[in-house]
């Protein structure tokens, strides 16, 4: 019986690390997007600032 819960806690572990991998994962692919979509936007509002 302690053979079959110490298989449990080590799977319960594992689903906890690579639900920390996925979320780090998500967390720099969105923070890359946002950087994507900003600098195109920072750089239309400058060059429309230099036309006025």
């Amino acid at each position: 019986m302690r053979y079959i819960t110490r298989i449990i806690s080590n799977r319960r572990s594992a689903l906890d690390f690579t639900r920390q991998l996925v979320f780090r994962r998500d967390l720099y692919a969105g923070t890359h997007l946002l950087t994507i979509i900003i600098i195109p936007l920072t750089s239309l509002g400058l060059s429309h600032h230099d036309e006025e």
